[in-house]
């Protein structure tokens, strides 16, 4: 019984990794996006 709650455990933690790989991935995307818009229109 400890080997299937140490599993769950395991995959529980593996999708709050990957949850949060998901944000930061986001989140670097939308920053990678941004600066050259903002080149764009601060350059008028």
């Amino acid at each position: 019984m400890k080997d299937s709650d140490f599993s769950k455990s395991y995959l529980d933690k593996l999708k709050e990794f990957f949850a949060f790989l998901k944000n930061l991935w986001g989140i670097l995307a939308s920053v990678s996006v941004f600066f050259p818009l903002s080149n764009i229109l601060l350059d008028s």
